[in-house]
């Protein structure tokens, strides 16, 4: 059911951008965001032992903040690149991602999986602060 959820955000994302005023790199930060607030809930249902809240966190993760994640970086890549070859820089961002997927849930069965959680949110909170600050000489500059 998350992935058809997933699946439902996947293919909405680029009706909204054509509907709505938001752009890529405001999409991206909600993305990221939600999967902050996803690992948050987490991180509490992990302590109350509530399978309620585990799902709403899941929710979060996987059938919102990363289908928006991954769809608005993939095109935002391909948007960048132009009429260069793309192939090469995608090939590294699907290696980090597969990177990704392959050493979180290992580390997760290494500690606690509310470390693991809560890295996710530090790196989530840095991802935000370096696209705020890349939008933010971007715009400076233009």
């Amino acid at each position: 059911m998350l992935g058809l959820g997933g699946l439902v955000v996947f293919f909405s994302i680029d009706p909204i951008q054509r509907r709505t005023p938001l752009k890529a790199d405001i999409l991206l930060m909600i993305g990221i965001v939600t999967v902050m607030i996803g690992s948050g809930f987490i991180v509490a249902g992990r302590y109350e032992n509530s399978l309620l809240i585990y799902t709403i966190g899941l929710t979060f993760i996987w059938s919102i903040g990363s289908p928006i994640c991954q769809t608005v970086t993939v095109s935002s890549l391909s948007i960048i690149m132009g009429s260069r070859p793309q192939g090469a820089i995608m090939g590294w961002l699907t290696n980090a991602g597969s990177l990704g997927r392959i050493l979180f849930p290992g580390l997760a069965g290494l500690v606690d999986a509310s470390y693991v959680h809560i890295l996710d949110i530090f790196i989530c909170l840095l991802a935000l602060i370096f696209l705020i600050l890349y939008k933010y000489l971007i715009n400076k500059g233009a």
